[in-house]
């Protein structure tokens, strides 16, 4: 972000302001610095809230096969079993 502030058109800056958890910082600064266009943020926030929904429906699977599972091993059989269902 530092790196940004001093030139705000580089393509470091273009990239991060889409990746998925950079987006909140790098964005309003593409969006205060520069002229861009609106569909831009707009496309950064899909992007993040669908990366929020598929990661949050994955650690529910994971969730729910390691914490909702109850087996009469130890630690390393319920691994064992959390993997086994998961793949």
């Amino acid at each position: 972000m530092f790196s940004g502030m001093a030139s705000p058109d580089t393509m470091l800056i273009k990239v991060f302001s889409y990746f998925p958890f950079t987006s909140g910082m790098i964005m309003p600064l593409r969006i205060g610095a520069t002229d861009i266009a609106a569909t831009e943020p707009m496309i950064s926030l899909g992007v993040l809230i669908a990366t929020v929904v598929f990661l949050f429906m994955l650690s529910l699977s994971f969730y729910k096969r390691s914490v909702l599972t109850y087996s009469s091993g130890g630690i390393i059989q319920k691994i064992k079993t959390v993997l086994k269902v998961t793949t």
